[in-house]
């Protein structure tokens, strides 16, 4: 019986038959080789999956499940996590990329540091859409202000608050690199979320990660550009989306609070943490409906809707939402947009 690979590899793929091809070889061209890969096939319409079938056949490494219905990006990464083997857990995403040490040197600093979970400070984007692994890039470096290798702060308030609101911990899970054993033993998995489970899922690894390593690398290659921007193209869409999420992000921190370290803390502080993650999630929805010159009385009338949709029998949602109002960049943009719209009424009844 062969034994379990040391790192799993996770791929939702939906529609991208264009790149899968580059992200699997990405993998299989790596300086460590004892991994498995995992796609998760969500229901894709372009022949991904007969792609993925046939190139990939005779590769034992590579494991292809399929959603009968598209169940969307959170479900697939939650189907392969149940799947995985692995010690540790790898996510990516279905057009990017990897450079070839990437997962040496995410082995390497886990296995010296005993961490759970690894950080990955950087990662460079193509500038090119349509690289392929032969290409020669044109990159640009992103990530982290401070990227200085160093394990995070034990204090857990201290931790959450400068290491991921203050400083801003980049959210996306393949900058993470995660130890199975410690997602599992802590039941941390992808929120079923429209938007923004990214945040609530590094929130929740960062609440609940007795040690926790940064390296200050850039070995992901993100391809920008490929796919159209939802959020620009109709951010009335995104807000109501973002609103219908809210009672599940309300859940799901719930949950992390129950547990472990987290539970030890004062309520205020669980608040205050709450509170600033809900912000994190909605102020860019809500700042991109303002800034497409939506009509204010639309916004109030979008949030006024879902909030009577969801917040039924659930007081947790509106005592959040009060203090998300309060305190978030959203509550001084509703502000200035009506002293804005004011000054334009007064100064059109002076002229007139």
């Amino acid at each position: 019986m062969p034994s379990a690979p040391k790192i799993s590899i996770i791929i939702p793929l939906y529609n991208s038959q264009k790149f899968i091809g580059t992200c699997i070889d990405s993998i299989l061209r790596q300086t460590f080789q004892d991994f498995e890969i995992i796609v998760v096939d969500d229901a894709s319409r372009d022949g991904g999956l007969q792609f993925c079938g046939q190139r990939y056949q005779n590769e034992p490494r590579v494991k292809i499940l399929q959603h009968s219905r598209n169940r969307g990006e959170c479900a697939a990464r939650n189907a392969g996590l149940s799947a995985a083997k692995g010690k540790y857990i790898y996510f990516m995403d279905d057009d990017d990329a990897l450079m070839p040490r990437a997962l040496e040197v995410f082995y390497s600093v886990a296995e010296q540091s005993n961490a759970e979970v690894v950080h990955m400070t950087r990662w460079v984007d193509a500038q090119d859409e349509n690289f392929t692994l032969s290409s020669k890039l044109r990159v640009k470096q992103r990530g982290e202000k401070d990227p200085s290798q160093r394990m995070l702060t034990q204090n857990l308030h201290e931790r959450l608050l400068k290491e991921f609101i203050d400083s801003g911990t980049y959210v996306t899970p393949w900058l993470n690199f995660f130890r199975h054993d410690f997602l599992y033993r802590n039941g941390i998995y992808f929120p079923n979320t429209t938007r923004q489970s990214d945040v609530l899922h590094t929130f929740a690894a960062l609440c609940l990660a007795k040690s926790f390593a940064k390296i200050d690398a850039g070995f992901y290659i993100r391809r920008i550009g490929n796919r159209s921007n939802e959020l620009n193209a109709s951010p009335e869409k995104h807000l109501r989306e973002s609103l219908k999420s809210l009672p599940e992000m309300i859940k799901y921190m719930e949950e992390i609070f129950a547990k472990d370290l987290v539970s030890q803390l004062p309520r205020r502080e669980q608040l205050q943490l709450e509170v600033n993650v809900i912000q994190m999630t909605m102020d860019s929805f809500v700042v991109q409906a303002y800034r497409k010159n939506i009509e204010l009385e639309i916004i109030d009338r979008i949030v006024a809707e879902e909030i009577a949709k969801h917040s039924i029998n659930n007081p947790q949602f509106v005592r959040i939402m009060f203090h998300a109002l309060a305190f978030s960049n959203i509550a001084r943009t509703l502000m200035a947009q009506r002293s804005m719209v004011l000054e334009r009424q007064l100064r059109g009844g002076v002229n007139g």
